[in-house]
């Protein structure tokens, strides 16, 4: 009996912290957010290294000239 109970309670918290992750991951959640703002957040600073790279390139390739 005693398995049973604990089986049912684990189960029953399983799907508590299910319900938790799925509204963390959606659209305006906690997790949806932090995701968003990291993604945001690579995308930036690849673009700086992109744009300081070609101000090095072309200062170089100017010098050349």
């Amino acid at each position: 009996m005693k398995e049973d109970d604990e089986g049912e309670s684990r189960r029953q918290k399983a799907k508590e912290i299910a319900k938790m992750a799925s509204t963390a991951m959606e659209e305006g959640g906690s997790s949806h957010l932090s995701m968003t703002l990291f993604i945001h957040d690579i995308k930036h600073q690849a673009r700086k290294k992109i744009l300081s790279h070609e101000q090095k390139t072309t200062c170089c390739n100017e010098s050349f000239q």
